[in-house]
């Protein structure tokens, strides 16, 4: 029985799914078979009194931006060695499970295949957002052979995306202006692929110190849940 069967056995608690991340993260040798996926909004304004927020919170009423505040969607897939696959949301379009699958799945699929052809398993992790948690997605895992890494709900804590990545290219982004989504992407990307791998694999090998320390501190969760902030040390 794989440990991704046992959670489903365990349940969902923060608790057990940090535990088997620690014991999945031990497991895989250099986290070289290990991918993470997260979505956030960029920004084409961002003065230096912005504050970083995860897709789906509610910022401060400080730094509340305007409704109409122009911004293009990134979904980011990477790992220890790289940052695999950057993926622009099309303006006016919304992530379904369908373009998921299509648009940001299955070419980073094709991809790993290309670049990693010996790779006997392939683990993935997201969190647990709708078009992740989608039959259809599920089953699209399953068809091409990805094992999921299991996100506890309400973790920020456990997610490489809110304690380093994402959080690292907006504290270098902070203070500057777009004119147009082009700009603001490149500059994005240019951020992202430009990570040191040092970098990447600390924050790797952050996330199995993080699951550890929540096995050993149950009012962990309390502590964290509404305060996110970057973390430069990881």
């Amino acid at each position: 029985m794989t440990h991704f069967r046992l959670y489903e056995i365990l349940g969902n608690a923060k608790g057990t799914l940090a535990r088997a991340i620690d014991e999945e993260l031990d497991m895989i040798k250099n986290f070289i078979s290990i991918l993470t996926s997260d979505e956030t909004w960029l920004y084409l304004d961002n003065p230096e009194g912005s504050e970083w927020i995860k897709r789906g919170d509610q910022p401060s009423s400080a730094a509340k931006k305007d409704i109409s505040s122009k911004k293009v969607m990134l979904t980011v897939f990477w790992g220890a060695n790289k940052i695999w696959f950057v993926h622009v949301l099309q303006e006016g379009k919304t992530i379904t499970f369908k373009t998921f699958i299509d648009d940001i799945l299955e070419p980073h699929h094709s991809m790993i295949l290309k670049e990693r052809p010996t790779l006997e398993r392939i683990y993935i992790h997201y969190d647990n957002e709708r078009v992740h948690n989608s039959y259809f997605t599920q089953r699209f895992i399953d068809d091409i052979q990805f094992d999921r890494i299991e996100h506890p709900a309400y973790s920020s804590d456990l997610s490489p995306y809110d304690y380093y990545l994402f959080g690292h290219m907006k504290h270098i982004i902070k203070g500057n202006s777009f004119k147009n989504a082009k700009d603001a992407v490149e500059a994005a990307k240019r951020i992202l692929n430009g990570t040191p791998q040092t970098m990447l694999i600390k924050a790797f090998k952050n996330w199995r110190t993080r699951a550890l320390f929540v096995n050993y501190n149950d009012d962990y969760e309390q502590k964290q849940h509404t305060n996110i902030q970057y973390r430069d040390d990881v």
